[in-house]
């Protein structure tokens, strides 16, 4: 073979190389294409099964909600807010519609009352007197006056929780005053004026003159101890109050750290009875009531039902309804051939609660 040859055949075999070389580049790309492609179809389909899961299962609330935008980080596990599996709601329970009358939005116990929702109805044939219900029931626990009156689901619920304190505690009622129950309209204004009178303009906004007071309502009272010398509120023994008046139905209407929100001064005093199922929910997210009412308003409907756990683990569906203009407003509830227990109670503020007992 001559020299001419022999190049031409090994420029031959350098092109062989070259284009073999560039096919496994070529094949090598395909390939990590490919892969690659199955990789993201694969990554696709476990985010939309995520997705599935999440929409089928129970996802707590626990943001610090104000009405306006959700707060906070990630949502963590808990037994307060549950948005419902089953399309917002217990899909066995049936359903009608009744007609309710709007001035029903100041009855029941989640009413708000603050300056800027007024409280001016007369409760007055609805309330019990205090004294005559401690002497029924054989109660040891102090009142200031004996003529301290209070609607009689706040006097039940108050008996309850005195029973839980003496049973978890062992060191009796006798050192628990109840004082500031029922304070009618004119009664408060006169309060106001003189406080108002010695009090700094600055702190004035966090006084209620008559009609902004929750004590209209018979659902709240102070609890003080009593001596003086037996303890305070809120510290020691008479910690238990704080860390249970929830599981019998009660809030801490004032804490300290939300006075602007609530519009009144901190007062671990102050006692409001809202219902177990509320107050738990209110208890776990660290709400006061002007934020569990806004997040009802905001967040719930009858298409979007909530689900709240007590204590007991028992489950209660709820949801806001809007009241109408016409004066009546038509709300979805159980039928009355369902056995479902529920009740609805007005929130003051344009909406009423409808909260239904699970089975």
């Amino acid at each position: 073979m001559n020299v001419d040859n022999k190049n031409k055949l090994y420029e031959f075999e350098k092109i062989a190389i070259i284009v073999v070389l560039v096919l496994v580049v070529v094949i090598g790309a395909i390939v990590v294409s490919i892969a690659t492609s199955g990789n993201d179809s694969r990554n696709d389909k476990g985010t939309d099964s995520e997705l599935v899961i999440q929409g089928t299962s129970d996802i707590s609330e626990t943001d610090d909600y104000t009405g306006d935008s959700e707060q906070g980080g990630e949502q963590e596990n808990s037994d307060g807010f549950d948005e419902n599996p089953l399309q917002g709601g217990n899909a066995n329970i049936k359903f009608e519609t009744i007609t309710v009358d709007n001035t029903m939005l100041t009855e029941g116990e989640l009413v708000l009352v603050n300056q800027d929702y007024e409280f001016r109805k007369n409760i007055e044939d609805s309330l019990v007197n205090v004294y005559a219900e401690k002497v029924k029931r054989n109660q040891s626990f102090v009142l200031s006056t004996t003529t301290l009156m209070l609607r009689m689901e706040t006097i039940d619920a108050l008996c309850d929780m005195l029973a839980g304190f003496n049973k978890d505690t062992n060191i009796g009622t006798q050192s628990l005053m109840i004082t500031n129950t029922y304070v009618d309209i004119d009664k408060q204004q006169s309060d106001y004026e003189t406080e108002a009178s010695k009090l700094d303009s600055s702190k004035l906004p966090y006084l209620q003159a008559g009609g902004e007071s929750e004590h209209h309502t018979g659902l709240a009272f102070h609890m003080v101890v009593y001596p003086n010398s037996q303890g305070k509120m809120g510290q020691g023994s008479y910690e238990w109050f704080v860390d249970n008046c929830w599981k019998y139905g009660f809030v801490l209407r004032y804490p300290e750290g939300k006075e602007d929100r609530t519009q009144a001064f901190a007062d671990i005093t102050h006692f409001r009875y809202v219902g177990i199922p509320h107050a738990a929910c209110m208890n776990i997210n660290q709400w006061v009531l002007e934020d569990y009412l806004d997040f009802l308003q905001d967040r719930t409907s009858f298409e979007n039902r909530k689900t709240i756990k007590d204590s007991e683990g028992v489950g209660y569906e709820v949801y806001a309804v809007k009241a109408d203009e016409s004066g009546k407003t038509k709300v979805p509830v159980p039928a009355a051939d369902s056995n479902w227990s529920y009740t609805i109670t007005g929130a003051n503020n344009g909406y009423f609660v409808v909260t239904i007992k699970l089975k």
